[in-house]
């Protein structure tokens, strides 16, 4: 029975389960951002808004 540290051996084992098993992709990498995308979506949104109102006053109050 040995006294080590808790630290030291939760590390001990990580690092053989670490060389064990094939690292893994990043999350950034399998998950990748999409947030470009709906920023492009939200802004043709508010444009096409933008002139659909524009055209239904004009149309309405003409």
């Amino acid at each position: 029975m040995s006294f080590e540290p808790r630290s030291a051996k939760h590390s001990r084992k990580s690092t053989r389960a670490q060389d064990e098993q094939p690292a893994l992709p990043s999350r950034r990498v399998k998950h990748p951002s999409n947030k470009e995308k709906m920023s492009n979506l939200y802004y043709n949104f508010l444009i096409v808004l933008f002139i659909g109102l524009t055209v239904g006053l004009i149309l309405r109050f003409k």
